[in-house]
């Protein structure tokens, strides 16, 4: 039987793809954009970060909840509850009583600045400056851990990862794309976290017992820039905040190969830099002046913590005057949590480059 050859100049018909099959420009940031998108629609599919990130708003949903009823049992309360108090502290531990009444009209004069003050966290600017302060609290945080700590750890544990690592894209543009998605997805939960609260706050604010005017007539305030640039810049913390530590889940993620590597040694490491900075004060107590004291209370500078925190509390000075001035400036902070975070990932990518996922 005569096999008839294939002419060269003979063309063949283009197969037919599935529609879900995306075949875009093959550079390699482009490569990267089309991981992150997928590790995006992992997160957001995921079961595990739908039920986190709910129980984050759900938190948040109540605390709103729980402030406009508190407000409301106070806009209800008589003037009487709200006299100042006839006993403060003074500074050297003793207590100045006065025997001053007050008026009725006076009563009234305190009970409406305390309601106007309660109503300030349910409110614009008051709402946005509240919900970042609350995202800013080392417990709300560890939520963030809790939400990109799967997203190196699940790869390993369902073997998905050798598919991953031997099929078209590089094991760099890999773990950049779990980078990149993790700072994505972070923005987007915290913003949306943001907008519920301040939201919901715009809906609970008549239970306070003042008006509310959307007509945000913050606007004319003389302190307006600063507080809401500060505002914006404690959201903008608090991301990173988040970022971080999703980061340093992700490098433990990578070296353990588990989800439960990825959590547990951030919880680890983050629960033993706040035990090692009340250990360096113990030490500074017991060792008061040399060079180990010196040692001793320089290390905390350049822990992860502290500078995170520290980032915090210096905005918090600028929103509400009665909070201090970290002794760490801003810039020192900076330059700190991003060293970090180049280690982190760098870290991560060095690991992830060198390892057989074959067996």
């Amino acid at each position: 039987m005569a096999i008839n050859p294939i002419s060269p100049e003979q063309t063949f018909p283009q197969a037919d793809r599935s529609a879900s099959v995306e075949m875009g420009r093959r550079d390699y940031l482009s490569t990267v954009w089309r991981l992150t998108r997928m590790e995006l629609y992992k997160l957001y599919r995921r079961r595990y970060s739908q039920i986190v990130l709910a129980t984050l708003l759900g938190l948040v949903a109540s605390g709103v909840v729980v402030i406009g009823f508190f407000d409301m049992s106070q806009a209800n309360a008589p003037a009487s509850n709200f006299a100042p108090p006839r006993c403060v502290s003074l500074h050297n531990g003793q207590q100045y009583c006065s025997n001053q009444t007050f008026s009725q009209a006076q009563l009234e004069r305190a009970k409406t600045a305390a309601m106007q003050e309660n109503a300030q966290s349910l409110g614009l600017p008051g709402s946005l400056t509240a919900i970042v302060t609350v995202l800013s609290i080392n417990l709300i945080t560890t939520l963030g851990i809790l939400l990109l700590g799967p997203l190196v750890g699940t790869e390993y544990g369902m073997g998905t990862i050798r598919l991953l690592f031997t099929r078209g894209p590089t094991r760099l543009q890999c773990m950049l794309a779990k980078v990149v998605a993790a700072l994505i997805y972070t923005m987007v939960a915290l913003l949306l976290v943001m907008a519920a609260y301040i939201v919901l706050g715009m809906i609970f604010y008549p239970m306070t017992g003042e008006p509310y005017s959307y007509t945000f007539s913050f606007f004319s305030q003389a302190d307006f820039r600063i507080m809401l640039s500060n505002a914006l810049l404690l959201g903008l913390i608090d991301i990173v905040y988040w970022f971080t530590y999703g980061v340093m889940a992700l490098f433990f993620g990578s070296i353990g190969r588990s989800t439960a590597a990825a959590i547990g040694g951030t919880f680890a490491w983050y629960t033993l830099e706040i035990l090692l900075i009340y250990l360096l004060e113990f030490l500074q107590g017991v060792i008061p002046t040399g060079a180990l004291y010196t040692f001793f209370k320089g290390v905390p500078d350049y822990l992860l913590f502290n500078n995170l925190n520290s980032l915090v509390q210096n905005r918090l000075h600028f929103l509400n005057n009665g909070n201090p001035l970290s002794s760490i400036s801003d810039l020192h902070a900076c330059i700190v949590v991003a060293v970090y975070l180049v280690v982190l990932v760098g870290a991560s990518c060095l690991i992830t480059m060198r390892r057989d996922v074959t067996s």
